[in-house]
């Protein structure tokens, strides 16, 4: 299986934020102890994990 979440990046002043959402903390929970792969494009923060469900 693939998991794919994304989420938007604000910048404020020298700061990054970044919201965390039900998808998002899912693919976090799901690459403990193995290889993730996070992208950036733009403003945009892209985490994939190829997991078994």
């Amino acid at each position: 299986m693939e998991l794919t979440a994304t989420a938007n990046i604000t910048k404020i002043g020298d700061e990054y934020f970044m919201p965390i959402d039900a998808d998002l903390l899912k693919a976090l929970e799901c690459a403990v102890g193995n290889a993730v792969e996070f992208t950036v494009e733009g403003n945009r923060l892209i985490i994939t994990r190829h997991c078994a469900e």
